[in-house]
């Protein structure tokens, strides 16, 4: 088994795993959904990112993102959590910068063994752990779904504490996916 890394000042257990380890159906599920416009896994969205823009000024607060997976590695991994415009220029800048220097496939593996699950979940490994005590490369296409589901707001789509958020949101994935 992979070793656990812990940060001790908050408490995250991660799991860091390679990507051809459980790569499908949770890689497929997770770029279909996170880069929803077949994208091809693409830095930047600039059709999404417009799209928030209109839709945050015309709510005149930050309410729906437009970032590829690349942005959110770099939002995560990079810069702080406040939403303005500059903040969302740097993410688009180091994602350029970030594409340059990493495959995809490299993108999708740090994005995967760094992203939140919620419940104290941090990374894909540590995910399947949590909700289903098995590792990722075991998954079924449904869990698998399941836990691409969290990834937007882990709250809302939470299987233990709303089982009717987590369930639509497993339905918006597997519509995206063609199932």
């Amino acid at each position: 088994a992979d070793a656990v890394a812990q940060d001790p000042a908050v408490g995250r257990h991660r799991h860091p795993v390679p990507f051809d380890r459980g790569r499908e159906p949770v890689g497929r599920a997770v770029l279909d959904v996170e880069d929803g416009r077949d994208c091809g896994h693409c830095r930047l969205d600039l059709r999404s990112t417009q799209r928030a823009l209109v839709s945050n000024l015309e709510a005149g607060q930050i309410s729906e993102g437009g970032s590829t997976i690349t942005q959110q590695l770099v939002k995560t991994a990079l810069l702080n959590p406040r939403q303005n415009v500059n903040r969302k220029l740097q993410e688009a800048s180091l994602a350029i910068r970030l594409e340059r220097q990493m495959s995809k496939t490299e993108i999708l593996e740090r994005y995967l063994n760094t992203v939140y699950f919620g419940n104290g979940a941090y990374g894909l490994q540590a995910a399947a752990e949590r909700y289903y005590q098995t590792d990722v490369d075991k998954l079924s296409l449904g869990q698998a779904v399941l836990l691409a589901g969290l990834i937007r707001n882990p709250v809302y789509a939470d299987p233990y504490d709303n089982p009717e958020g987590a369930r639509g949101r497993r339905d918006v994935i597997i519509d995206r996916m063609g199932l």
